[in-house]
C-alpha cells in the first residue's frame, strides 16, 4: 500500500473519530439541558440538534453493512473489536474504509 493511501485513510479515521466526538458531545450537551443540569440558548440548542440530526441523517444514505459500522462507531462509540461478532476482520476493514470514505463524502455534499 502506498504511503499516499495510508496517509488517506489515516485522515479517514481521524475526521471519524472528531464526528464521534462531535456526536456524542452534542448528545450530552442535549441531555444534560433536559435535565435542567445545564442550561442552553435557544440557538446553541438549535446548533446542537443541528450537528446530531445532519450525522444520524448521513447514515440514512449508506448502505446497511456500512450504516451499521458508522452507528456503531460514530454514533456509539463503541471501542475495540466489537465487531468479530458481525464480519471477519478484512471484512469488517474493507467495508470500514467504504464506510468512512462515503460518510465523509456525503457530509462534505
Amino acid at each position: 500500500m502506498s504511503k499516499k493511501i495510508k496517509n488517506s485513510i489515516k485522515n479517514d479515521r481521524l475526521s471519524i473519530i472528531l464526528l464521534s466526538k462531535s456526536y456524542i458531545l452534542s448528545t450530552r450537551k442535549i441531555r444534560e439541558s433536559e435535565l435542567n443540569a445545564r442550561s442552553l440558548s435557544y440557538d446553541e440548542i438549535r446548533s446542537t440538534r443541528y450537528i446530531i440530526d445532519h450525522l444520524e441523517k448521513v447514515v440514512t444514505q449508506l448502505d446497511d453493512k456500512e450504516a451499521f459500522i458508522i452507528k456503531n462507531e460514530v454514533i456509539n462509540g463503541k471501542k475495540g473489536k466489537w465487531y468479530l461478532e458481525y464480519f471477519s476482520p478484512s471484512s469488517y476493514y474493507r467495508t470500514r474504509k467504504k464506510a468512512y470514505r462515503d460518510y465523509l463524502r456525503i457530509l462534505e455534499e
